[in-house]
């Protein structure tokens, strides 16, 4: 008694673990479309069990921790939080955006496809909240167009992005659903890299508090090794992005 229930209906599909062609990429950004559009004018009020995108409250902690940053003399440490303290609150999108509910959540292994790889849905509702959808295309192209978290030569593919946001406005174009507004396809680029920056930053965060995020021991020592490594792949990232544009 007192317990709450949520009755889910099963859905025959298959995930990837990692984008395997550009025509998936393309069909993971129509289904964020359909996803986003379907939930535009959804007016019940939500209560997230995990706040995400707390970028200020990412930065904040970011620069509190600068002394511990700086005394760990460790050259990688001190280069990876020079450059997001420049670098990341540049990317802070407007606080006046038009927010829905969004995934919070679209890397690749949350997108169901079916034997024909077309895309069916979206998987791992636990976080849905009202945010910009501009996070979620954001976070979608940083997991799709990436490598491994963790590569220090990260690599941005371009060719995906495209891709992905070829398909999201191929929903809009087709159904005549309209989820952003000019201004908002405009800073979609901004979006991409400050979740690259804005993850970098949570990495680097814990390293400092070392509590947070899983790690590999069978390739690292320790979770701050690990912490250091993301958040060098994914500030590489940022680079390839930004280079490319």
């Amino acid at each position: 008694m007192g317990s709450r229930w949520r009755l889910i209906h099963g859905i025959e599909g298959e995930v990837y673990t990692a984008t395997p062609a550009t025509e998936i990429a393309f069909r993971a950004g129509k289904v964020l479309a359909q996803f986003h559009s379907q939930l535009k004018n959804y007016t019940e009020e939500l209560k997230p069990t995990l706040p995400m995108f707390r970028y200020d409250e990412v930065l904040n902690k970011l620069i509190k921790y600068e002394p511990q940053f700086l005394a760990t003399r460790d050259p990688k440490v001190i280069q990876a939080f020079t450059l997001l303290k420049d670098q990341f609150p540049k990317l802070l999108l407007p606080k006046n955006l038009p927010e829905q509910i969004i995934h919070t959540d679209p890397k690749i292994t949350n997108f169901l496809f079916n034997i024909q790889d077309q895309g069916i849905c979206m998987i791992d509702l636990d976080t849905i909240q009202k945010l910009s959808p501009l996070y979620d295309i954001g976070d979608c192209v940083r997991s799709l167009c990436g490598q491994s978290e963790d590569n220090p030569n990260n690599v941005f593919d371009k060719e995906r992005y495209e891709a992905i946001i070829k398909g999201y406005l191929h929903v809009e174009q087709t159904a005549f659903a309209t989820i952003l507004s000019d201004t908002e396809k405009a800073l979609i680029p901004q979006a991409c890299q400050l979740i690259m920056l804005g993850l970098a930053s949570r990495f680097l965060n814990d390293y400092i508090d070392d509590n947070y995020f899983g790690w590999d021991e069978t390739r690292y020592t320790s979770r701050k090794d690990h912490n250091l490594a993301r958040a060098i792949g994914q500030i590489a990232l940022w680079h390839s992005m930004k280079q490319q544009a």
